[in-house]
C-alpha cells in the first residue's frame, strides 16, 4: 500500500515539475533576452499561448484598471460555478503585472524561491514558505529559475458558508479571516516561514491532482483538504508566522507584549512570549528591538526593576525574598543589577525612600 501511495505521489510530482510548452518558451526567451517575455511576444505566438491565455491572461478581460492603477481580477475569471477552491501553478519565467483580486490567494513555494511583492514590500519566500494574501491587496510574484509556486485560490464571496469552521476558531487564521471579512482594517498578508513539510506537501499534491482531474464531488473534497492543510499549518508552524512591517504600530501590539512581559517578568522566556502572541521567536525579538529600542532581556530587566522599587516599600520583605519573587535566585546578582540601573543598592534605595516617607 505504501509503495503504491509513493508511486502515486511521485507521478503527481512529475506532472507538477514537468515543463509545459508555455514554460519552455518563457524560459528560452528569458535566457536569451535576460528579461521576461512581453505580452506582445505572447500574442505573436498564439499557437503556443492559446491555452495559457484562456486559463490566465484572458482573465484580465474580467479586470478593470481600478483607481489605484492596478489590475483587479475577479472571481468569475477563475472559478467555475460550484468551485470554492481552485489550484493554480503560475508558469515559471512569467512575471505577472501587479494586481488585486477579489478572492484569497495562498501561495506555497513548492521548490526554490520566489520574490513576492505585497503592498510595496518585497518578501523573499523560500521552499516550504506559505503566504496568505487577502482580497484587494496589490501584489505580484517573480520566480525566474526552476522554482515552482503553487497557488490555492479561495472564493471569498462564499467563504462564510464553505469555511465557517475557520471563522469560529480563536487562532491566527481565525482572527485573520474574520478581520478581512468583517473589518475595513486588516493585515496585508500572513507569512508562515515554514520549512518543507512532508504532510503539507502531501495534501497540496493531492489537491493539485484532484483539481486537475475534476472528478465527481471534487469541489467538496478540495474544501476538506484545504481545512486539513490550514489545520496542520497552524498545528506545526504557528510559531513561524510573520506579519507586515508596521502591523505592530498600527495595531498597538508592542505595548500589549511589553505589558505581558511586565506581568510575567519573574519567569517569562522568549519562547513562551512568542507562543502567547503566535510569533516566531527571532521575529518577535527583532520587532521588539525595533519598536521599543530594547532587547527582550532588557525589557525583562526593566520590568523587574520597576517591580523591585514597588516591593522595596514593603519593609516586611527581605532582599532575598524580593530577589526570588522577581526571578533572581542570587540576591547578590539582584543587588548588582539594581545598582547598575539606579546608581544605588536596594538597601540604600529603601533607606532613602523610608526617610522621605518618615519626613
Amino acid at each position: 500500500m505504501g509503495s503504491m501511495s509513493n508511486t502515486f505521489i511521485d507521478q503527481i510530482k512529475e506532472d507538477l515539475e514537468k515543463y509545459t510548452e508555455v514554460e519552455s518558451f518563457l524560459r528560452d526567451y528569458y535566457q536569451k533576452n535576460h528579461d521576461y517575455c512581453t505580452p506582445n511576444v505572447m500574442m505573436e505566438n498564439q499557437a503556443i499561448f492559446r491555452a495559457f491565455y484562456e486559463a490566465a491572461v484572458e482573465s484580465y478581460t474580467y479586470a478593470d484598471n481600478n483607481k489605484h492603477g492596478t489590475y483587479e481580477l475577479r472571481e468569475n475569471g477563475f472559478f467555475r460555478q460550484n468551485e470554492d477552491v481552485v489550484m493554480n501553478k503560475p508558469p515559471r519565467y512569467f512575471r505577472p503585472a501587479e494586481h488585486l483580486h477579489t478572492f484569497f490567494e495562498i501561495l506555497y513555494v513548492y521548490s526554490g524561491h520566489c520574490l513576492n511583492r505585497i503592498d510595496n514590500q518585497e518578501i523573499d519566500m523560500q521552499a516550504g514558505n506559505i503566504c496568505i494574501v487577502p482580497p484587494m491587496v496589490a501584489h505580484s510574484i517573480c520566480h525566474n529559475d526552476d522554482s515552482i509556486v503553487v497557488n490555492i485560490l479561495v472564493r471569498s464571496s462564499s467563504f462564510n458558508r464553505a469555511f465557517a469552521v475557520l471563522l469560529s476558531a480563536d487562532d491566527i487564521l481565525g482572527n485573520f479571516f474574520n478581520e478581512i471579512l468583517y473589518s475595513n482594517k486588516y493585515r496585508k498578508y500572513v507569512l508562515f516561514r515554514a520549512d518543507i513539510d512532508d504532510q503539507l506537501q502531501y495534501i497540496l499534491l493531492n489537491m493539485y491532482h484532484i483539481f486537475n482531474k475534476r472528478e465527481q464531488n471534487y469541489e467538496r473534497v478540495l474544501g476538506g483538504f484545504l481545512l486539513a492543510f490550514l489545520g496542520i499549518l497552524l498545528q506545526r508552524h504557528e510559531g513561524s508566522v510573520e506579519y507586515p512591517t508596521g502591523y505592530f504600530i498600527a495595531n498597538n501590539i508592542a505595548p500589549q507584549i511589553v505589558n505581558y512581559i511586565s506581568k510575567n517578568c519573574s519567569s517569562i522566556t522568549l519562547s513562551e512570549c512568542a507562543n502567547q502572541f503566535h510569533f516566531n521567536e527571532r521575529y518577535l525579538a527583532s520587532i521588539l528591538k525595533k519598536e521599543t529600542k530594547k532587547t527582550f532581556p532588557q525589557l525583562i530587566t526593566q520590568a523587574r526593576m520597576i517591580k523591585a522599587k514597588q516591593k522595596l516599600s514593603d519593609l516586611s520583605l527581605t532582599l532575598n525574598e524580593i530577589a526570588e519573587d522577581l526571578g533572581y535566585y542570587d540576591a547578590s546578582y539582584f543587588i548588582r543589577v539594581f545598582k547598575k540601573e539606579y546608581g544605588c543598592t536596594p538597601s540604600q534605595y529603601r533607606e532613602m525612600h523610608q526617610e522621605v516617607s518618615d519626613g
